[in-house]
Parts: structure tokens; C-alpha cells; sequence
């Protein structure tokens, strides 16, 4: 049968949770020690055998403290001529109006204005080529140390990505040592800041995966991602690392709240994560604040509070739940963590759930998140569509299945869901797409009543589709 390890790498401790021949678990301190001789250490204590194991998932702060502490690698920006200075514009927004000078939108260690090439070569609005590239301006890159990460994010290239695609084969064929993210396939969605700030981070990152390779000996990890789900280390997005551990938490609690709200509470030696549930459904986000970055990118809606005394603590909880509209008296609140226990009956004194519960394996919460994890594999869309044109999407079932079926996977199942909005401009709202039922009317109803729920109004006219979002889930035996 062998050993399933799930394992969570957080500010200060590894927690391991092994499952096969009974149930496993050991805690142990972080220190300077590589995540490999960790889990190795960890099994030691386990009285696991490396032979044994036939399967690792992994999560980790790696990805968090690489942007957070400056630590990740700098990236060499590949934009459209005109517009490589926009990591220095960002939308304008003073979003601390004491701060004197305002941070920068993107930390300078990220984009070093050295290492930005300005492409001429111009995608309009609506996906068409007005100017062909001038692919010799690439020649720059060609002078990069080896191994450094490139962002190419080109204008309007969510709507036509073929420019993009042509600088990446041109660099590939060149130095094919430089790792490549593409601003339409990390986030394909318009807003040249949003998608570029989030394109820099996953490259910032990518060199990072290699540090979750493990020794020969054990099998390719599986790693988990901020939507919920677990990637083979090969497929894994590293904009997706970022969130790891709090999303593996939030799944060990959705598991004990299978019904009504619930509020999650990870307190670790560094933060404390909060994540919010209804009827043992993680809610979603489009975004993850990292510090002063908003990252754009799907994701379990996620919070990282810092570690404050309970009353302060709670009420912090209390503005996240209401803001979502969830009622922490209505909610049962689940406690974890290494320091959730010691806080557990302050903090429920405080915010007076329905609820406490804290379960027996709480100072390991995420990594028991982790083993109930599904496999996950993501495809997006960019489009601008009136909902009458919704025969024209597509629905990539068979593709997302066989990819699985392909990671090993069982029994595989595809939701799909659609960005609505009023215009382009206008900030969407995620709504579940069943292929098969739903017709315009049905989504526009689901729309309007989202609206109402989430913002208080629906706009009066019909929301036009700008983006498809499907997912492939399967269970990992």
C-alpha cells in the first residue's frame, strides 16, 4: 500500500501527517534546514522508510516569503514599447495616504529597470494586430546572467495572444536556459497593471519550484495551489504557491463545517489565517494580498492577519466575515494551529459563534487539509461576448479530463464558471456555468441576484461574459 505524506512547511515548524499503515504525525522545528533534509528528518522520526512512501504533497511558505522578504529572483520584462514603465505607475492609488513616500506598486527588487525591453509591435482592443513585431528588439536578453526569469506581458494579449507567443519562441530558441511566464496564460484578463504585477510574481517565483524537488528516493511531489487543489511539481503554477498552506487549511476545516457558515482560524508562530465557508464550500477570491501587493489570480478566499491579542484579533475576524456577509454568531468557528488551542476559548468569548470547534490534530491542520485535497487542473479564457453568444464558448470537458486521467487521477469531474460584467471596464462577477441547463436567462437571473447579494444593486442592463474559467477536479486514492 505504501505511505501518502502530506506535509506543511510553515514560519517555524514542519508538520507531517502520514497516512497507510495507521495515521502518522510529527511536528518539527524549521531552522535553517533545506525542505528536503526536513521531510527526510520528519520520516526519520516517522520510522518511515523513503522506499515506502508512494506519494508526497507539499505546501509551504517558500513562495510567500521569497515576495514578502525581497528573497525571489528579479525578473527581466519583456513589454510593449510604451509601457515599460508601468511596474513603476501601477493605477496611481496612494493606498496608505500616510505613508511619505508612498510604497512603490511593485517592490523594485522584482522589475530592475535595467532589465526591461521595450517590444514595438502593437494587439489593439479587440484582439487585432495594428503593428507587427520588431522582434530584434528582444536582442537585449540575449545578454541575461543564465537562468534569469522573463515576464513577457504584451498589450491586449488576454484578447490575441499571438505576439506573446512569438517573443517566447523567439527567446526559447535562443536561450532556452530563461524561464518563461506569459502574461495570457497567468492571468488572462484585461487591466495591464493587474496582469503584469501577476505575470512578474509567477516568474519572480518559477525558479523557486525547484527548491520542492525532493531526493530520488521519494516520489515527484504534488503541490498544493491557492484555488484549492493539488499539480503534479512539473504542472504546478508558481503564482499558486503563494497560498498554499492557508488553502490547505481552509480545506480541513470545509471538511468539519459540512453545513450553515463557518469561520477558519490557522494561528501559526507568524500570522494567523483566516478563511470563510458556507455549507463546506471554501468561498472563492479573484485576488491575494501579499503585504502591499494585491495579486490578482484565482484563489480560496484567504486572510493573513498578523498575531495580535484576541480581542484585537476577533474583531479583525468580525470585519473580514461581515464584509462578506457572514454573521460570526450564525457561524461555527474552527481553531487550529500550533497556537490555535491557547486561543481558542478567548477568541470564541469574543466573537460569540454558534460553534467552537477545535479538532484533535489541530496544531497540524493544513497538512490534514492536504490529504483531502483533489487533484486540480485549471484553463482560462479571455473573451468580450454579449450572454446571448454563449453557444460560442468553449468547454474544454475532454481535454481537462484526459489530463488528469493522465496525473493518475480517478474519477474526474469539470465545473465551469463565467466572468460577468456590465463592460470591459467594469469589475466582473464569477458566476457558476452549468454547460448543459443554464441558458442566458438563467445566468442573467444568477447575475442580478449575485449583484444584489455582494454589491447591494444590479446594474439595469445585461452583463456581457469576458472571461470562462474551467476546472477539472479528481481524487488522489
Amino acid at each position: 500500500m505504501g505511505w501518502d505524506v502530506a506535509c506543511d512547511l510553515g514560519g517555524a515548524f514542519l508538520d507531517v501527517v502520514a497516512v497507510g499503515e495507521g495515521r502518522r504525525i510529527v511536528k518539527r522545528a524549521r531552522g535553517a534546514a533545506s525542505l528536503p533534509e526536513l521531510l527526510l528528518a520528519a520520516l526519520e522520526d516517522l520510522r518511515i522508510v523513503p522506499e515506502s512512501v508512494r506519494r508526497v504533497r507539499l505546501s509551504s511558505t517558500l513562495a510567500a516569503n521569497a515576495l514578502l522578504h525581497g528573497t525571489a529572483a528579479p525578473v527581466a520584462l519583456v513589454a510593449t514599447a510604451g509601457f515599460t514603465d508601468v511596474p513603476d505607475l501601477g493605477r496611481q492609488s496612494r493606498r496608505d495616504p500616510d505613508a511619505d513616500p508612498p510604497p512603490p506598486p511593485t517592490p523594485p527588487f522584482l522589475s530592475p529597470r535595467d532589465w526591461r525591453v521595450a517590444l514595438r509591435g502593437r494587439i489593439d482592443a479587440a484582439g487585432a494586430e495594428v503593428e507587427p513585431l520588431h522582434l530584434d528588439d528582444l536582442a537585449p536578453l540575449l545578454r541575461l546572467p543564465p537562468g534569469t526569469p522573463v515576464a513577457i506581458c504584451l498589450l491586449f494579449a488576454h484578447r490575441n495572444p499571438a505576439q506573446e507567443r512569438a517573443a517566447a519562441q523567439w527567446i526559447a530558441q535562443r536561450r532556452p536556459d530563461l524561464p518563461l511566464s506569459l502574461s495570457h496564460l497567468v492571468d488572462p484578463a484585461p487591466r495591464e497593471f493587474e496582469r503584469m504585477l501577476a505575470t512578474l510574481a509567477d516568474a519572480a517565483l518559477r525558479p523557486l519550484l525547484r527548491q520542492h524537488a525532493l531526493p530520488p528516493d521519494l516520489p515527484e511531489p504534488w503541490l498544493m495551489q491557492a484555488e484549492g487543489g493539488l499539480a503534479p511539481l512539473a504542472e504546478a503554477r508558481p503564482l499558486g504557491l503563494v497560498a498554499a498552506g492557508p488553502a490547505a487549511g481552509a480545506l480541513a476545516v470545509a471538511a468539519l463545517v459540512p453545513a450553515g457558515p463557518a469561520i477558519g482560524l490557522d494561528i501559526g508562530s507568524v500570522t494567523a489565517d483566516c478563511s470563510l465557508h458556507r455549507d463546506g464550500t471554501p468561498l472563492r477570491a479573484r485576488q491575494l494580498q501579499l503585504g502591499e501587493m494585491a495579486l490578482r489570480g484565482a484563489t480560496l478566499d484567504l486572510e493573513s492577519l498578523p498575531l495580535a491579542p484576541p480581542a484585537i484579533l476577533a474583531e479583525q475576524v468580525r470585519r473580514l466575515a461581515w464584509r462578506r456577509g457572514i454573521d460570526p454568531r450564525a457561524a461555527s468557528l474552527v481553531i487550529g494551529g500550533g497556537g490555535g488551542p491557547a486561543m481558542a476559548e478567548a477568541l470564541a468569548a469574543a466573537l460569540a459563534p454558534r460553534a467552537l470547534i477545535v479538532p484533535p490534530d489541530a496544531a497540524v491542520l493544513a497538512a490534514t487539509g492536504l490529504h483531502r485535497a483533489p487533484a486540480l487542473a485549471v484553463q482560462r479564457e479571455a473573451c468580450d461576448l454579449a450572454l446571448t453568444a454563449l453557444d460560442q464558448l468553449d468547454r474544454p470537458d475532454a481535454a481537462l479530463e484526459a489530463q488528469l486521467i493522465g496525473w493518475g487521477a480517478q474519477a474526474p469531474w469539470v465545473t465551469h464558471e463565467l466572468d460577468l460584467a456590465p463592460s470591459p471596464r467594469a469589475e466582473p462577477l464569477a458566476i457558476a456555468w452549468h454547460a448543459a441547463t443554464d441558458t442566458p436567462e438563467t445566468l442573467l437571473a444568477c447575475y442580478r441576484q449575485a449583484a444584489e447579494a455582494q454589491r447591494g444593486a444590479a446594474p439595469a442592463g445585461p452583463p456581457r461574459i469576458l472571461a470562462r474559467r474551467s476546472m477539472a477536479r479528481g481524487a488522489l486514492p
